[in-house]
């Protein structure tokens, strides 16, 4: 029935949530599982570096495909889709031919010699993380959720794994780093093993004046939402520079320790709902059915989920990563119980923030991160120079991000219920 979230499109979004889930649940418990030794074996400073070198290829590796890997399900043909999966692909492997020249220059120019080694190596994990996220993006359009599910088991555990590893072998290098790179390598090749049975499709359905054709078509998402992902992701990741250089390597070890534990449920349970979500809803746009009942849905079920996270977190964080972690990590859980209100609603907001992409809304997300991000740099700037603590500075933070989250959450659902709306007087116009 149009207008309404049948029981059986209900169901059918509950299960695909569930079989996402499912697996990266697993994942999650493999992080958690293997994180009380993982810690252990790395010093805060070596936590600190490995958060700084990540924060660094996660920001760009956003971006490094154009974004085009979210638009990827926007189209109603699987024609444009495939050609906006290569040409995601191409982008990446140009943007990471000019981030090498780019690192060359600033190298010449005194540049990256705190980052040793690694600091070449951006590049390959830029290209990596970026491509990998294309071929979700096409499992997510073509409805795999278990595939999805596999690859996060997969690189949960190589990730642990080759951690632990590195640590016993006294490897030279940072051993956190050699096994992300590691484990992400191997995940690239089980993600493009996965869509082995769209090799045809792919092959026959791709060429360069169609890419051309749904790059223009699609082209808000590199010219507005690169940019408003970019900022997005400056929001953590930003902290630890800022961290970085206010207060060193020790502090930003600490934080990461906090903000890793913290986004466990949004980068698994979370990121779930979101790929779900996106899917439905252009699902219901292409078929000219009300989008409310969805948003609602999600609404409740985000808020169902993170509720308990959030009660331990403010209640026993300290206790918690004392206890699991050691003594010397205790200051983590303050971070993290500073921390919780925002991490929280934000998990709420993810799935929502689809919306106003599919509505082509992408600058005014642009604006609201602009507004967040100052926010936080200048609330870093004026707390330093009163000499405020961390702990001080993340708490008002936290309060501050959570009144400008609520506020857009309250206007993404109006948008939703607008369209319903718009959608009821035009079918009762036919």
């Amino acid at each position: 029935m149009v207008g309404k979230l049948n029981l059986k499109n209900r169901s059918e979004f509950i299960k695909n949530i569930l079989k996402l889930m499912t697996g990266t649940v697993i994942a999650q418990l493999l992080t958690i599982a293997f994180s009380p030794i993982v810690q252990r074996m790395f010093t805060q400073e070596e936590w600190g570096f490995f958060a700084l070198v990540s924060s660094i290829y996660g920001v760009i590796a956003l971006v490094a495909g154009g974004k085009y890997d979210v638009a990827l399900l926007v189209p109603k043909r699987n024609v444009d889709a495939v050609n906006l999966l290569g040409l995601s692909i191409l982008v990446n492997i140009g943007f990471a031919i000019t981030f090498y020249g780019a690192l060359f220059v600033l190298s010449v120019l005194g540049w990256g010699d705190k980052l040793g080694v690694w600091y070449y190596l951006l590049p390959i994990f830029v290209f990596i993380v970026g491509t990998s996220q294309s071929f979700i993006a096409w499992n997510n359009r073509r409805k795999r959720y278990r595939e999805i599910a596999n690859f996060r088991i997969s690189q949960s555990l190589l990730n642990n794994v080759f951690s632990i590893s590195t640590s016993l072998a006294k490897f030279p290098l940072n051993g956190i780093l050699v096994a992300y790179l590691s484990s992400s390598v191997i995940s690239l090749f089980v993600a493009i093993y996965q869509i082995r049975a769209d090799f045809r499709l792919i092959s026959k359905g791709i060429s360069f004046k169609r890419m051309r054709y749904v790059g223009k078509k699609y082209a808000r998402f590199p010219l507005i939402n690169s940019f408003q992902s970019l900022l997005d992701a400056l929001q953590i990741n930003g902290l630890i520079y800022v961290i970085a250089f206010y207060f060193g390597d020790y502090y930003v070890g600490i934080f990461s320790l906090a903000i890793r534990i913290l986004f466990l449920p949004m980068g698994f349970i979370g990121s779930s709902i979101a790929q779900v979500f996106y899917q439905e809803a252009n699902s219901l746009i292409h078929q000219n059915e009300k989008l409310f009942p969805l948003v609602k849905k999600t609404l409740k079920m985000s808020c169902l989920i993170i509720a308990p996270v959030f009660i331990g977190l403010v209640f026993l964080g300290p206790q918690l990563f004392s206890f699991v972690y050691g003594k010397t990590w205790e200051g983590s859980g303050i971070y993290a119980q500073y921390l919780a209100a925002w991490v929280c609603i934000d998990f709420i907001r993810a799935p929502l923030s689809q919306i106003p992409l599919i509505f082509n809304r992408h600058h005014v997300l642009l604006g609201f991160s602009i507004v967040s991000n100052s926010c936080i740099f200048l609330l870093f700037i004026l707390g330093s120079s009163l000499q405020y603590n961390l702990g001080t500075i993340l708490l008002t933070l936290s309060t501050l991000q959570v009144l400008l989250i609520f506020v857009l959450i309250i206007w993404i659902i109006r948008i939703s219920k607008f369209y319903d709306t718009t959608l009821s007087i035009h079918t009762n116009k036919k």
